[in-house]
This record gives C-alpha cells, sequence and structure tokens, in this order.
C-alpha cells in the first residue's frame, strides 16, 4: 500500500512539473494571428501580447473575453477581433482561432497564455491548426499557478484522454 502511495504521489508531482509548472515555451518570432486565451484576473497577458505586437505591428489580435474587449480596443487600436468561443473554454477558442485563421490565411499562429493553461492550450491548438503555432507565457505568481493547479490538471487529464479531437 505505501509503495502504491509513493508511486501515485510521484506521477501526480511529475505531472504538475510536465505540464503545469514547467511547460514548454517558444520565443516571440513573426506571426499573423495572436490569440489572448481567457485568463479572469490575469492582466500579466496584455503585457505580453504587447511585446508580441511590437515584433508583429500588422499581426490580428484575438481577444476570447467578449466583457474585457472595451479595454483592449482602448489598449490596441486596430486589428483587434474579440469573440466569445463556444465552447466557453480552451477548446471553444482553439475551434475559433482555427477557423479565424482559415478565413483569412494569418500565416503564423501565436497563443498568449499563462503558465498555469499553456500546455493544454497546446494540446487544444495543436489539434485544430495545424500551421506555425507558438505558445508564448505570460507570467503568473507561484501562489496563482497553485491554486490553478486543480483544475488545470484535471482539464489537462480531459485534453488528453476525453476530448481527444479538436
Amino acid at each position: 500500500m505505501a509503495i502504491c502511495t509513493v508511486v501515485a504521489v510521484i506521477a501526480v508531482l511529475a505531472f504538475f512539473v510536465r505540464f503545469v509548472a514547467y511547460p514548454h515555451t517558444d520565443p516571440i518570432g513573426k506571426t499573423g494571428l495572436v490569440v489572448l486565451v481567457n485568463s479572469p484576473g490575469d492582466s500579466n497577458k496584455i503585457a505580453v501580447a504587447k511585446k508580441v505586437l511590437a515584433v508583429n505591428p500588422t499581426a490580428t489580435l484575438l481577444f476570447s473575453e467578449a466583457a474585457g474587449c472595451p479595454d483592449v480596443l482602448h489598449t490596441f487600436a486596430e486589428h483587434v477581433v474579440c469573440f466569445v468561443p463556444h465552447p466557453d473554454t480552451t477548446q471553444g477558442e482553439a475551434r475559433y482561432a482555427a477557423s479565424y485563421d482559415e478565413s483569412h490565411d494569418s500565416g503564423g499562429m501565436t497563443v498568449v497564455a499563462p503558465r498555469a493553461q499553456l500546455s493544454r492550450a497546446r494540446i487544444r491548438f495543436e489539434r485544430c491548426w495545424h500551421g506555425p503555432l507558438a505558445m508564448v507565457e505570460a507570467p503568473m505568481s507561484l501562489v496563482a499557478t497553485l491554486l490553478r493547479l486543480p483544475y488545470q490538471s484535471l482539464a489537462t487529464i480531459k485534453a488528453e484522454t476525453v476530448q481527444r479531437g479538436c
């Protein structure tokens, strides 16, 4: 029984380290589409989006958060598309972004997400869109990451086991 508990704890810690604490991130590069996934209470994604758009001034910004859209429109003067994903999840955001790119041919997509959501967002976007994809982290405090751990962990497990498609 003790060995099973130790193995389970190690598996949970390995999952946390790989997918939540230290997800794979990409450098900011050339892109035609910048997607900000909805992360309640996360203002760091706007600062990161500004950095990405400084390198890509003609890129379109997809902002998944209809309630916060007026603030984003004031921050970014042009090339902003606000949308409400269906379903209202990372999966819906990936579907919308892929559909948008299909009709606008952006030539590349950069997704900005907080650390705790980055791995799951990568899974979702890679399943829905097959062009050049970069995942850029919006910094998040360790406390905020730990608070989101239960939800993000379960949502990632669901994405890897139950919802395998786009």
